[in-house]
């Protein structure tokens, strides 16, 4: 019997096992889905693929169901026994003589760092995050800090402490979320579905078939997943692994708050005896122990950030006829600071420019526009004169920048609004955008406005009866 006559005349009445074995599979798709008393929503649902998917299937735009979306796809629709192999078949899939196999287990961490410091603190946090006892879904941890922060070393550090709590594994890619052409999740899919050992002619060509095998493959499995350098909660979710023993460790500039029961860890900077640490580990301890002064000096004007920190003790590696007091000479120039963090492609200019070119342009002329302060931390009101706007929407842009961790929360002033500060070498940065994108008029007039909105503060204050004033 045709597929035409079969499911014109059977109309839910003939039996699938009647059907000859050159079928049309879309034809059978839409028939036993009919049977079921099935909507294409629901049938997504119960399969886990998406409607996209089953509508291109029955509509015989895809030539070659994959074979894991066949197999979800007769699960949901019950199809067991010969009925599921007929269905199989008329897929152009016969069936398997053994169960996929996996490897033993991936090992895709990146080197570890071994002069990596500190981070003590944040790394027991880790530790109870992702290895707590039952838990009923997936542990994620989002790592947020600034760039240069060192958020990528700190989760590769973890992983490697935490590797053997997870015998099934562990998974890495670099998401390239600030570059100009992030990874799509079904590219990074394909990667790790063969680094669980599914064969390269068996990774399901839709995404959502992706999904699906790689839930299947991490279910009831121990697996740790790191996502290094995130650009948003869509990017991320696809990836995260389905087995509640399994644990994913992401890194972003961004916060992803919106990313479903995951918990945020922010980097900071260093401890001053860290950084003067990890000073010694890369420039030469016996160096640094000679010129303690100079050392804390160094790792000052590197704000305790550790790339530039990094960088210092790379400069000093490079040189070693120089002084460390040599080295702090040249960075007590803020106007240069910029252009001697940098040692060959690490570069804390060129870390912070990626996250200014991720932001509007207002909140770039924001961030510009707040270098002008001095101020070890600034309010809203401040913000919204520079910006030339509102309280409301200069607390939007300042709240933006804190999401990019360029800027900081600094506590609130009297009248119950934000303070914020702005981290030294990001402040050197925009002082920089200032003086080559904005006018010498532009920036006076930003200034001004600054000065006449903290006197008109000063004074309501004063006429109101005392209080603190304006900063």
């Amino acid at each position: 019997m045709s597929t035409m006559e079969w499911e014109s005349r059977g109309n839910g009445r003939m039996d699938i096992e009647r059907l000859d074995d050159g079928a049309d599979f879309a034809a059978l798709l839409r028939w036993c889905r009919r049977r079921a008393g099935l909507g294409q929503a629901t049938l997504a649902e119960l399969s886990g693929l998406g409607v996209r998917t089953i509508r291109d299937l029955e509509l015989g735009r895809t030539s070659h169901p994959h074979r894991e979306s066949v197999r979800l796809l007769a699960d949901a629709l019950g199809l067991e026994g010969d009925a599921g192999e007929r269905f199989r078949r008329a897929a152009g899939h016969a069936p398997r003589a053994e169960p996929l196999h996996l490897p033993a287990r991936p090992g895709q961490l990146p080197p570890d760092l071994a002069d990596f410091t500190g981070r003590a603190e944040q790394l027991a946090a880790l530790r109870g995050l992702l290895t707590a006892g039952a838990r009923p879904a997936p542990a994620v941890v989002v790592l947020g800090g600034q760039p240069g922060a060192g958020k990528t070393a700190l989760a590769v550090r973890a992983g490697h402490e935490l590797e053997s709590q997870f015998p099934h594994g562990c998974l890495h890619a670099d998401l390239r979320g600030t570059g100009p052409a992030p990874l799509t999740p079904g590219a990074v899919l394909a990667s790790f579905l063969r680094a669980l050992g599914v064969d390269g002619a068996d990774v399901p060509a839709d995404v959502d078939g992706r999904v699906a095998l790689y839930r299947s493959c991490t279910a009831g499995r121990r697996v740790l997943v790191l996502l290094d350098d995130a650009a948003a909660e869509a990017q991320v979710r696809p990836l995260l692994p389905s087995g509640a023993g399994c644990a994913a460790l992401v890194t972003s500039r961004t916060r992803l708050a919106g990313l479903e029961a995951a918990v945020s860890l922010p980097v900071g900077v260093l401890e001053p005896s860290e950084a003067v640490r990890l000073l010694g580990r890369v420039a030469g301890a016996a160096r640094v122990a000679a010129e303690p002064a100079a050392a804390t000096a160094i790792v000052e004007r590197c704000a305790f950030l550790p790339l530039a920190v990094r960088i210092a003790g790379a400069r000093l590696a490079g040189r070693p006829h120089w002084k460390l007091s040599r080295l702090t000479a040249v960075l007590d120039d803020d106007r240069r600071r910029l252009d001697e963090l940098r040692a060959g492609d690490l570069n804390v200019r060129a870390s912070i420019a990626v996250s200014y070119r991720l932001l509007g342009t207002d909140a770039r002329t924001a961030l510009r526009r707040i270098g002008l302060l001095d101020a070890p931390d600034f309010g809203v009101w401040a913000g919204a004169a520079l910006v030339d706007a509102g309280v409301e929407r200069a607390e939007h842009l300042c709240e933006r920048l804190v999401e990019a961790h360029l800027l900081e929360l600094a506590g609130e002033d009297a009248a119950g609004h934000a303070r914020y500060r702005m981290p030294d070498l990001v402040r050197a940065f925009a002082r920089e955008r200032l003086l080559r994108e904005e006018s010498p008029d532009s920036r006076a007039e930003a200034l001004r406005r600054v000065v006449d909105r903290g006197l008109q503060l000063a004074d309501r204050v004063a006429r109101l009866g005392g209080g603190p004033s304006p900063r």
